[in-house]
């Protein structure tokens, strides 16, 4: 987990996981092992101690005092990620996730899960019912300990700022422009190293741990922009990045798609997206009828919920399905909420303008809006990989009956041996239940732009719709 890069599924490839060493976690000798109805109290949970020392940890922080830990659990009660020193006279920091209470905290390594460290002051972003334990559902819960800033951040799902759902803000900067700890009695942080993860209830052997070094800062923007229109006000906001920031699979889409002759109005049709819109928002034409046969592709019967997938080339078994797919977006329609099978993807704007809405999962509570949507129009282009923006919402939200034509291009990872062949997406019946999508085709795109050319010819001499 060495990625720079902030909006991460750290499990996504089994070489990232650091598997458990022995159980650190005893039970102590002062409480009974409870019954199984009990553990859904964590007050009568087994309190579990915390042994300090390398032998004892499940993970190590890379640098001492920062880095990201990312555990997947089914956790049935309670969860905490408890990070020490090698100095057993300084504390350990806590974070206790469980049904009905969420913190930060610090104290002593014989503080047993279940009992209240000395808190520290936190806010909770998304008001404090968004931080608690999702009990018997695998979920990924994630701690980050940013030591040049002295933020402390908890989250859920996929490892971004904008998914984070509490946060502790700890260092100040003095009149020499330097971030110090706000108080002398915080500086134990800098020391932090070993990492110890304990649970109640649940199934132990699906639990994972994954660690990078870094902490979660910024999310690296959806926004790619040329190199020479970066400008330092550009570094400063970080309102888009440019191509070498991102994961080679999207570098190599990108240098596929960012070309100056990827345009959708060429010499030989001009008026192609004139033609497009004209045929999707027409009745009995091509383009028309083709979305009136996709109304329930997703679910309950809905026009506006289609859009065309026009295939160019043809499957090379590197992609969920044909890689280059030209999709077109009528006015008021979109896209259900999906993923992409954990594949990279590069989307260039031909033609028209697109929203992009993103979330944080498919699993529930979810899916619920993460960040504000991208803006894209014409010649603009986002990506999305395995591990960053995997899970969004196109709509074209445009007026007046235009249209918008994308450019979408897919690839799998170079690690990705499963090669998942669906989109998964949230399906629109009443139940909202997660399904999966084989990507398809619904004309591949050399005989859609000459029946959609020949259709135009007619429109404009008065023979056709």
């Amino acid at each position: 987990m060495s990625h720079r890069y902030n909006f991460v599924d750290p499990f996504l490839n089994a070489s990232d996981f650091q598997a458990p060493a022995e159980r650190v976690a005893v039970p102590s000798p002062y409480a009974a092992v409870p019954s199984k109805d009990e553990v859904d109290n964590l007050t009568h949970a087994v309190p579990l101690v915390i042994k300090r020392g390398s032998d004892s940890s499940v993970a190590t922080l890379p640098i001492e005092g920062q880095g990201t830990i990312a555990v997947s659990t089914n956790a049935k009660a309670g969860l905490r990620i408890a990070v020490n020193t090698p100095d057993s006279s300084k504390p350990t920091l806590f974070l206790d996730v469980t049904t009905d209470h969420c913190g930060f905290s610090y104290g002593k390594d014989s503080v047993v899960l279940g009992s209240t460290p000395t808190p520290i002051p936190a806010v909770a972003l998304k008001g404090i019912a968004a931080c608690y334990l999702l009990p018997d559902q695998q979920t990924t819960y994630w701690l980050s300990v940013d030591r040049p800033n002295g933020v402390i951040r908890y989250g859920k799902y996929y490892l971004s700022t904008n998914l984070a759902l509490l946060e502790a803000t700890l260092k100040v900067k003095n009149d020499q422009g330097v971030m110090v700890w706000s108080d002398p009695k915080w500086n134990w942080l800098d020391d932090l190293k070993n990492v110890v993860v304990t649970q109640v209830g649940g199934d132990e052997t699906k639990r994972k741990v994954a660690v990078q070094p870094l902490p979660l800062v910024n999310d690296l923007p959806p926004y790619i922009a040329p190199s020479d229109a970066v400008s330092m006000s550009d570094l400063e906001t970080g309102v888009c990045t440019v191509v070498g920031n991102l994961p080679p699979e999207c570098q190599r889409l990108y240098a596929n798609v960012a070309g100056p002759n990827i345009l959708l109005n060429t010499p030989d049709f001009p008026d192609f997206g004139a033609a497009i819109e004209h045929s999707v928002n027409t009745k009995g034409c091509l383009g028309y009828k083709l979305l009136e046969k996709k109304a329930d592709e997703f679910g309950k019967k809905d026009f506006t919920g289609t859009y065309l997938r026009i295939t160019i080339g043809r499957d090379m078994g590197d992609s969920p399905g044909i890689p280059y797919v030209l999709e077109i977006w009528p006015a008021g329609h979109y896209s259900p909420i999906h993923d992409h099978g954990d594949a990279f993807a590069v989307i260039k704007v031909l033609y028209g303008s697109i929203h992009v809405y993103y979330f944080d999962s498919l699993d529930p509570p979810g899916p619920q809006h993460i960040a504000n949507p991208a803006v894209l129009k014409a010649g603009d282009i986002t990506w999305l990989s395995s591990q960053q923006y995997q899970i969004h919402q196109l709509r074209n939200e445009s007026p007046h009956g235009a249209v918008c034509c994308t450019l979408q291009c897919y690839q799998y990872g170079k690690d990705d041996s499963v090669h998942y062949e669906y989109f998964r997406y949230k399906s629109t019946d009443p139940k909202g239940e997660k399904k999966d999508f084989q990507p398809n085709s619904d004309m591949p795109f050399g005989e859609f732009k000459r029946a959609i050319a020949i259709e135009w010819e007619k429109y404009k001499s008065g023979q056709g719709p």
